[in-house]
């Protein structure tokens, strides 16, 4: 189950959390951007943890068992991409039936392509390089109490068809004063959190086999790099 925090504040004394996001994982193979990235996060009261190439990822998550608030993965790194690590960390998590941890990729690549492999690798989010580090604090947590109230939107890429096609459908509900409607391609009824971009339903049947291909070619290529 999910780490929930406690600690009750004394009334009218303490100013209440944003939400209970406190440990961050993040991972970008360059150094300086991880540093920038870790120092502005830190200045928002979290614990961060870095990482440097995807295999970070696998050896914290997968082979060690550690367990995130949440996970900002880059997606090109030298050895192994982010989305390669997210679908082996996601492989593990369904084997031993462990909540989705939430992951958001950090790419300055955006395309639809892009995109439709963002999702289908298990990331539900993207934030678009440049980051406003300034502004993405506040962005998480907003995130984050949204996905604690409604749930992750995690592409099962080992589900039947069936189920596959039913989630690529499926959506995001539209709940939140914070959120912004956006119409962009793969996706309509996605919705923004600030700096933060949510995955929500494709914008045509033709792009569900494009998105499930997606997954594959990282399995792959994941099983070629372990």
């Amino acid at each position: 189950p999910r780490r929930r925090g406690g600690g009750g504040a004394a009334a009218g004394e303490q100013k209440k959390p944003a939400s209970q996001l406190r440990k961050i994982f993040a991972v970008d193979d360059d150094r300086f951007n991880i540093k920038v990235m870790q120092r502005a996060l830190m200045r928002a009261g979290f614990e961060v943890t870095i990482g440097e190439d995807g295999k970070d990822v696998i050896k914290k998550c997968v082979m060690n068992g550690d367990r995130f608030d949440m996970i900002l993965a880059d997606e090109n790194m030298r050895e192994l991409n982010g989305t390669t690590a997210l679908v082996e960390l996601r492989k593990y998590e369904r084997a031993n039936n462990i909540e989705p941890s939430p992951v958001l990729i950090t790419s300055g690549n955006t395309s639809v392509s892009d995109m439709m492999s963002y999702y289908g690798c298990g990331a539900e989010g993207v934030i678009a390089k440049p980051i406003n580090y300034q502004a993405l604090p506040s962005c998480l947590h907003k995130w984050f109490n949204y996905r604690e109230e409604h749930g992750a939107n995690v592409f099962d890429f080992e589900a039947d068809h069936e189920t596959k096609m039913a989630q690529l459908q499926k959506g995001l509900p539209h709940i939140s004063e914070d959120m912004t409607a956006v119409d962009n391609e793969p996706f309509t009824d996605s919705v923004r959190f600030g700096e933060v971009e949510l995955f929500g339903k494709l914008d045509s049947s033709e792009y569900s086999q494009d998105v499930v291909e997606a997954s594959r070619i990282a399995s792959r290529r994941g099983n070629e790099d372990q």
